[in-house]
Parts: structure tokens; C-alpha cells; sequence
């Protein structure tokens, strides 16, 4: 599971990615958790239905980034339209 602010929209993936990229400290913001319930259909642990569980908060810390950075993007970006490449 991966939280994110409101200010990144959770149906692009490149925007969660942009989160994770920018806002996590791996040390401080990814949480494992063994022993949990999962599929009893998971096929890379011994015990079946028991699997591992991970968390990422990829919030802003109190305070927010605002002015640290920003995010980039392709100049004209929104004019392309893919299909014009490929037949």
C-alpha cells in the first residue's frame, strides 16, 4: 500500500511514482509487516496464507516541500498524440 497527498492523483502511476521518489526515506517511511494473512494461493512462502505485507508513506513531512522543488514536464507534452507514431 502507498499513501500520497491530495496533490497527487492515485490513477496515474507515474504520479505515485513522482511521491515515492521525491517524498520517501526509505529508513523512516517503508514499513514491513511478516506473518500476515494473504492468499493461501501465494506460492513463495512455506506456510500457506501466511505472507508478508509492505507500506510506503509517501506524504510530504509536516511542514510541505512547497519551494524545495518542481516538478518537471516535457514541453508540449500535451500536444502529442501517440497514435500519430504507430500504424
Amino acid at each position: 500500500m502507498v499513501v500520497v497527498d491530495e496533490d497527487v492523483d492515485i490513477f496515474d502511476p507515474a504520479d505515485v511514482e513522482w511521491a515515492i521518489a521525491t517524498r520517501v526515506q526509505a529508513d523512516k517511511d517503508v514499513i514491513i509487516i511478516p506473518g500476515a494473512r494473504g492468499s493461501g494461493l501465494e506460492p513463495t512462502h512455506e506456510l500457506r496464507g501466511v505472507t508478508a505485507k509492505m507500506g510506503i508513506d509517501a506524504t510530504a513531512p509536516f511542514g510541505g516541500l512547497e519551494g524545495k522543488f518542481e516538478r518537471t514536464s516535457i514541453p508540449g507534452w500535451e500536444r502529442i498524440n501517440i497514435s500519430d507514431y504507430f500504424r
